[in-house]
């Protein structure tokens, strides 16, 4: 079921070609970072494939480089965007939290808002299929990416039937997807009364495995 729906998300990725891409020069004033720099985080964003198929992007995180919009998320140091005062500002949130628009000039999140051009709704699976996509360019996936798509132009991997054994068995037929255990439930913030409520009442009906803290 899953492969109808990834190909529409492909789909929703490609923008028109062009002949030659123009400069972006894009900063980060306060992104998540893992091993990386923000910068370099930033290339693993689903808009930087997007982007990439249209412009010639440099990433950065420095104000007195030449920036033509820079992004930040609500997470940590968010007033570091007042940094770049001459800058088009975008804010991005996969949290539950809404844009300020007197801070930002245009936003991108998952609420339910109505803000003209400046604001983008952009819901959080669509986030997440991006990674999925990424993930499906492997040799060993029971998924296939379309041959034109941005995520099939690097070099695939080779151990997704290794990471992913189960749900290779259930594409692929061998086990059925029905026979399995009855929920299970990850969270990582206890202070969220009414999911709590949620997950008391659901384990009333069967047997929740659960995660988190």
């Amino acid at each position: 079921m899953f492969q109808p729906l990834l190909d529409a998300f492909m789909d929703s990725t490609q923008i028109e070609e062009v002949s030659s891409k123009p400069p972006l020069n894009i900063a980060v004033a306060n992104w998540w970072t893992g091993n990386e720099t923000e910068a370099e985080e930033f290339k693993y964003f689903i808009l930087y494939p997007i982007l990439s198929q249209h412009y010639e992007i440099t990433l950065h995180a420095n104000p007195n480089k030449p920036t033509d919009i820079v992004f930040s998320n609500p997470l940590g140091a968010t007033r570091n965007i007042l940094s770049y005062p001459n800058t088009k500002r975008i804010f991005y949130t996969s949290e539950n939290q809404v844009p300020d628009f007197n801070l930002f000039d245009y936003a991108i999140g998952f609420d339910e808002l109505e803000f003209k051009e400046r604001y983008l709704r952009m819901p959080l699976y669509y986030a997440q299929l991006h990674r999925c996509a990424e993930l499906t360019n492997d040799t060993t996936s029971p998924y296939k990416l379309k041959p034109n798509s941005p995520y099939s132009q690097t070099k695939p991997t080779h151990h997704f039937k290794t990471n992913h054994p189960h749900l290779c068995s259930v594409v692929n037929g061998d086990i059925d997807p029905l026979k399995r255990e009855f929920a299970s439930f990850v969270a990582s913030n206890s202070q969220a009364p009414v999911r709590n409520a949620f997950y008391d009442a659901l384990s009333s009906v069967g047997a929740i495995a659960g995660g988190g803290g």
